[in-house]
Formats: structure tokens, C-alpha cells, sequence
């Protein structure tokens, strides 16, 4: 199977040889479905809601950084070398970003990170570093002369904000054109250096979230109840000595870890939330939603859209009933809606007929209550 994004490249051979093993290069990939440009970047850049930053480099201060909000005064007076602008999360702030996403559908959308924008005259950088995500490196405008080390020496710069590689040393190198793709593995050391004029690339970010950060959100959630806010009993023991750690005080301690829920919901249900919840989630509630009725007649003519900060995915519990999050909430729907549910959190657009194999009432339900908080929205009523 092929994706567009990979070129001749197909599906079952990237995620076999490439994907979370080794760098790729994909010539001609895509183009820019936003058609963004240096200066509504900057605009984007001045806006309050945006997660942006300068990076500085020259002899006086190497590596400076600074975050946004900026004044457009402030951007207008740059310097004509030494700086990198960057800005997060381009996805939830220009709707038409979200389809370079749909390109990456034979990756789970639970994985998608965000979509960041650097730009910068020529000679800039952001310095050699290594990510702990996958990266897709797409070249928007300019051209960008990239070197990647797969091995080398973790040891950072000092007294920094950024953490730069204190002694990287190349071991590949490509030029990248507009439409040129470089994927990167986590832990890729990269420098991507503009060339031959100002660059622009999108960095499409994919989460590789570390085993003890998984460890530590699971027993997090699954300790919420009152028996885990029960005080610690101290088995008696015999003590030979006032300053020792019995064997008994250990197995007391291993008993209270053996309690821990350990099944195959429990780990569904936390993992579903954890993933669909964001730090950057800006939905509101709507202030004057339409009523059921109208709600699903208006579907019938205009298209659903979800909004660019919310966050769906599902599963099927052991009981076979169908478990939907979105942003965090959970939604627990019959199995005959499982149908509906995938198509649901599978796209972020929908028209009423993608559904003509039938929604039940809990679909309905669930999509309303979405619509009311704000999740998914008609373009044409706000």
C-alpha cells in the first residue's frame, strides 16, 4: 500500500525497515496545503494563544533564546542573519495544516505530537540536537542543508536554554528542495542549516513517550481511589538493629504494589485518556448550541468539523462495548456503534452521508454532547 507523503516508498516497507530504526529521504514529497508565507508566520507569531520562539545564534551570546508573544516591531527589526523563528502547534492554529496530517494516516493519530514552522535567513539554525520523537522534516520554502548523526556523544553545551550538542560530528548530509521530506528516528542527532537564501520547514512531530512516563501516568490514575489514601501499616518486626529495613517491611511494601489494577481495561481506559488529553486544548463550550433537532438537520446540509485542538480515539473493551475519548472525556457506546465511532475518530471532517450504514442512539448522543462542549463545530455557525 502507498502513502502519498512516502513517495514510491510503500507503507509495509517504511514501518518494517525505516520507521523508529533508521533516517529516510523522500524527494518531491508534498506541497504546502496552507501555501504559508514569512510574513503570516510572523502574524501568527504575535498572536497571544501561539507557543513560539527566536533562537539566537551569534559570537557575542551563541544560542539565546527567547519566547513570544513578539511585537511586530520587535520582528520587523531582526537582523539580517543569526536567528530562527519557531512556531508550535501550526496545526491548531491554521485548519488547513491538519491535512498534511491525513497524509500520515498509517500512523495512529494517538502519536500525533503537532506541527511546528521554523524560518530564518540564510546561514540559521537552531543548532545540533536530538529529538525524543519521531520527526517528519518537510521543506516548505528555501532550501535547507541537513547532518544527522545516528551516533554520538549526549554531552550538551552549558548554561543554555536550548540543549545543543557540545560536539557533534556529522555522519550523513542532504540538501533538501521545497516539497523534500527527511524523516528522523528519536534520538536522531540533527542541524539543519539554511541555505542559499531564507528556509522554511515544517517539523511533524510524532510522540515517543518514555517507558517511565507511562509507568508513572498509569499508577497515577490507577491510585485515584480511597483504598490507595489508606496510611501505610507498619508490620512489627523484630529488630536486630534500630537502623535496619526487615525483610517483613519489604513484602508489606511488594503486598501494597500486588494491589495495584493491572488488567487490560484498566490500561485501555487510562492510556485513552492520557492520549487524548493536551495542555493545548482551547475548546470552549458553545454559547448558544442548537437544539438536537436542529443539530442533526443541519448536518444534513453543511459539513462537521472537529475543532483543531480536539482529540479522539477509541477502543473495544473486554465486554466488546465501544470506549470513545475525546479530550480526555469518556464516552462508553454499544457495539454496533463501533462503525460509526471509527469513521468518527479516523477524520476531522464529516459529512451526514459518511454514516449511512446507520448511527444508534448512543452515537447520536455522544456526537451532540461533542458538538455542545465545543469538540466538533459547523464552520457556518461560528
Amino acid at each position: 500500500m502507498l502513502a502519498k507523503v512516502l513517495g514510491q516508498l510503500d507503507i509495509e516497507t517504511f514501518l518494517a525497515d525505516y520507521w523508529q530504526k533508521k533516517p529516510c529521504i523522500f524527494r518531491q514529497s508534498i506541497a504546502d496545503p496552507a501555501k504559508l508565507d514569512a510574513n503570516q508566520l510572523a502574524g501568527l507569531a504575535c498572536e497571544p494563544d501561539a507557543d513560539t520562539r527566536l533562537v539566537f545564534e551569534n559570537q557575542d551570546c551563541p544560542w539565546r533564546v527567547e519566547h513570544g508573544p513578539f511585537q511586530e516591531s520587535a520582528l520587523q527589526a531582526l537582523p539580517k542573519s543569526g536567528w530562527m523563528l519557531l512556531v508550535n502547534g501550526l496545526n491548531r492554529l491554521i485548519p488547513p495544516i491538519n491535512r498534511l496530517l491525513d497524509e500520515f494516516h498509517f500512523l495512529p493519530s494517538w502519536r500525533v505530537d503537532d506541527v511546528m514552522a521554523s524560518y530564518g535567513p540564510e546561514g540559521s539554525s537552531v543548532g545540533p540536537h536530538g529529538d525524543r520523537y519521531d520527526v517528519f522534516l518537510l521543506q516548505m520554502q528555501g532550501r535547507k542543508h541537513w547532518h544527522i548523526a545516528t551516533e554520538y556523544k549526549r554531552a550538551i553545551l552549558p548554561g543554555l536554554d536550548l540543549r545543543i550538542l557540545s560536539d557533534f560530528q556529522a555522519q550523513q548530509s542532504w540538501l533538501l528542495e521545497p516539497g523534500d521530506m527527511l524523516y528522523l528516528p528519536p534520538h536522531t542527532a540533527h542541524h539543519g542549516v539554511a541555505t542559499d537564501g531564507p528556509s522554511m520547514t515544517y517539523s511533524i512531530g510524532f510522540r515517543s513517550p518514555p517507558k517511565s512516563e507511562l509507568l508513572r501516568g498509569y499508577v497515577e490514575y490507577v491510585t485515584q481511589s480511597a483504598a490507595f489514601e489508606e496510611l501505610y501499616q507498619h508490620p512489627y518486626d523484630k529488630l536486630a538493629n534500630h537502623g535496619e529495613i526487615t525483610s517483613q517491611t519489604i513484602a508489606s511494601l511488594l503486598d501494597i504494589v500486588a494491589t495495584l489494577p493491572l488488567s487490560t481495561d484498566d490500561m485501555a481506559h487510562w492510556f485513552a485518556q492520557m492520549v487524548t488529553e493536551s495542555a493545548d486544548q482551547l475548546t470552549e463550550p458553545q454559547a448558544s448550541p442548537l437544539s438536537w433537532q436542529a443539530f442533526f438537520a443541519a448536518w444534513q446540509t453543511q459539513t462537521l468539523w472537529a475543532d483543531e485542538t480536539t482529540r479522539m480515539n477509541y477502543f473495544t473493551d473486554t465486554q466488546g462495548r465501544c470506549q470513545c475519548y475525546i479530550n480526555g472525556a469518556r464516552y462508553e457506546l454499544a457495539a454496533e456503534n463501533r462503525a460509526a465511532v471509527a469513521r468518527l475518530t479516523g477524520g476531522r471532517c464529516w459529512c451526514f452521508s459518511d454514516f449511512k450504514h446507520g448511527m444508534g442512539q448512543d452515537f447520536q448522543d455522544t456526537l451532540y454532547q461533542a458538538y455542545c462542549n465545543g469538540y466538533v463545530y459547523f464552520p457556518e455557525h461560528d
